[in-house]
């Protein structure tokens, strides 16, 4: 009935048992690594995406400040006016938000670029309606009010879609942090 107990069936238990111990420390490795990995890969796209975001939103800024320059110039002293700098500024602008949708072409604000390109494009020829004008009348049109607001409003949807992105990239890395404790844990309970 009893079986007797050799040193042979405790050798062999015992080998069984570190096997599946070892076994369950080389899967939590694995786990853990690839979670690393994971995480390491969000960590580098958060930084990636706040630099091209910062750099982004710089250049808006300096796009903001030359046609402000232009908006300014034209409503406060439209007589001293250099027509041909406002033409220039106007211009440049123009090329850079080319580029600047070019740079975001394919990824999710396009859309947004697209949209403040398309109000800076109005803009500047509602500037150059105004220019053209042997006189710039002092009560600047209201189209032209119009898009300026419309500029500041798209540019801001552009910083806080921004935003957004960093907080979302910045949930998907505390997550996996937070899957990798977790899975960490229940293998280390096992293996005890």
């Amino acid at each position: 009935m009893f079986k007797q107990i050799s040193q042979k069936m405790i050798l062999g238990v015992l080998i069984g048992g570190f096997s599946l111990v070892i076994l369950l420390l080389l899967v939590a490795g694995y786990i853990g690594l690839e979670k690393v990995a994971v995480i390491r890969n969000n960590a580098q796209s958060l930084v990636a995406q706040d630099l091209s975001a910062t750099d982004l939103i710089d250049q808006i800024q300096r796009e903001q400040a030359a046609l402000g320059w232009v908006f300014h110039r034209m409503a406060r002293d439209p007589e001293t006016l250099d027509r041909e700098r406002a033409s220039s500024q106007l211009a440049e602008t123009e090329a850079h938000m080319q580029r600047l949708v070019q740079a975001v072409s394919g990824k999710p604000q396009e859309k947004l670029w697209r949209d403040l390109q398309d109000t800076t494009v109005k803009f500047a020829a509602e500037a150059r309606r105004l220019l053209a004008m042997e006189t710039i009348p002092p009560t600047l049109s209201r189209e032209l009010f119009r898009l300026n607001g419309q500029i500041l409003e798209r540019s801001g949807t552009i910083v806080r879609a921004n935003d957004r992105d960093n907080v979302q990239s910045q949930r998907l890395i505390a997550e996996g942090s937070q899957q990798l404790v977790s899975r960490s844990t229940i293998l280390l309970g096992c293996c005890v």
